[in-house]
Protein backbone atom coordinates (compact mmCIF):
# COMPACT_ATOMS: atom_id res chain seq x y z
CA UNK A 1 0.00 0.00 0.00
CA UNK A 2 2.93 2.57 0.62
CA UNK A 3 5.02 1.35 -2.27
CA UNK A 4 1.70 2.18 -4.24
CA UNK A 5 1.05 5.61 -3.07
CA UNK A 6 5.07 6.97 -3.31
CA UNK A 7 4.90 5.50 -7.35
CA UNK A 8 1.14 7.82 -7.36
CA UNK A 9 3.03 10.27 -5.83
CA UNK A 10 6.46 10.81 -7.86
CA UNK A 11 4.31 9.85 -11.03
CA UNK A 12 1.66 13.39 -9.98
CA UNK A 13 5.55 14.96 -9.12
CA UNK A 14 6.68 14.01 -12.97
CA UNK A 15 3.62 14.86 -14.28
CA UNK A 16 2.94 18.72 -12.61
CA UNK A 17 7.04 19.31 -13.72
CA UNK A 18 6.08 18.52 -17.13
CA UNK A 19 3.01 20.85 -17.12
CA UNK A 20 4.65 23.38 -15.47
CA UNK A 21 7.07 23.35 -18.33
CA UNK A 22 4.67 23.02 -20.86
CA UNK A 23 2.35 25.73 -19.30
CA UNK A 24 5.73 27.99 -19.37
CA UNK A 25 6.23 27.24 -22.80
CA UNK A 26 2.26 28.58 -23.70
CA UNK A 27 3.10 31.61 -21.74
CA UNK A 28 5.99 32.58 -23.48
CA UNK A 29 4.09 32.06 -26.68
CA UNK A 30 0.88 33.81 -25.99
CA UNK A 31 3.37 36.75 -24.79
CA UNK A 32 5.37 37.26 -28.30
CA UNK A 33 1.87 36.62 -30.12
CA UNK A 34 0.48 33.62 -31.56
CA UNK A 35 2.60 31.92 -35.06
CA UNK A 36 1.89 29.54 -37.29
CA UNK A 37 4.56 27.41 -36.10
CA UNK A 38 3.58 27.78 -32.67
CA UNK A 39 0.17 26.25 -32.65
CA UNK A 40 1.64 22.92 -32.03
CA UNK A 41 3.33 23.47 -28.98
CA UNK A 42 0.02 25.35 -27.54
CA UNK A 43 -2.22 22.30 -28.56
CA UNK A 44 0.49 20.43 -26.79
CA UNK A 45 0.28 22.01 -23.38
CA UNK A 46 -3.40 21.99 -23.56
CA UNK A 47 -3.61 18.43 -23.89
CA UNK A 48 -0.76 17.61 -21.60
CA UNK A 49 -2.43 19.38 -18.96
CA UNK A 50 -5.90 18.06 -19.73
CA UNK A 51 -4.05 14.57 -19.55
CA UNK A 52 -2.27 15.71 -15.99
CA UNK A 53 -6.04 16.85 -14.62
CA UNK A 54 -7.51 13.43 -15.73
CA UNK A 55 -4.11 11.52 -14.29
CA UNK A 56 -5.39 13.18 -10.89
CA UNK A 57 -8.68 12.79 -10.87
CA UNK A 58 -8.61 9.23 -11.40
CA UNK A 59 -5.68 8.59 -9.18
CA UNK A 60 -7.58 10.92 -6.23
CA UNK A 61 -11.01 8.59 -7.01
CA UNK A 62 -9.11 5.53 -6.77
CA UNK A 63 -7.80 6.42 -3.25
Amino acid sequence: MLTKLVIIFVGSLIAAVFAGISLLKFYEEFRKGVEEKSRLRIWSAFFGLSFVLLFFFFVMRNL
